[in-house]
């Protein structure tokens, strides 16, 4: 599924703070969305391709992305043919 960021992206990955002293979400889903937030628009994302590139189980990365969404800073977006994952750095109830 491709991966939309709201903010541009640069050469160093900046994002909100608060996203690490959110305590509703954890450890793992905030290094998740730390490393959704370091791609470009466009890069085709899924739990199967992230769980390929860590130690952390597919379980783990699903659960990850289902707080994630539960914390609204990951919405899938319909799209053309598929879906679209938007990811932010802030909360939109922040």
């Amino acid at each position: 599924m491709p991966l939309h960021r709201t903010a541009p992206a640069n050469t160093l990955t900046t994002f909100a703070a608060d996203l690490l002293h959110d305590r509703d979400i954890s450890w793992c889903a905030a290094g998740v969305l730390a490393y959704l937030l370091s791609f470009p628009d466009g890069v085709d994302i899924s739990v199967a391709t992230l769980t390929a590139q860590r130690k952390e189980g597919r379980a783990e990365v699903a659960a990850a992305f289902s707080e994630l969404e539960a914390a609204g800073y990951l919405r899938r977006v319909p799209s053309e043919g598929d879906a679209v994952y938007e990811v932010s750095d802030m909360r939109p109830d922040a």
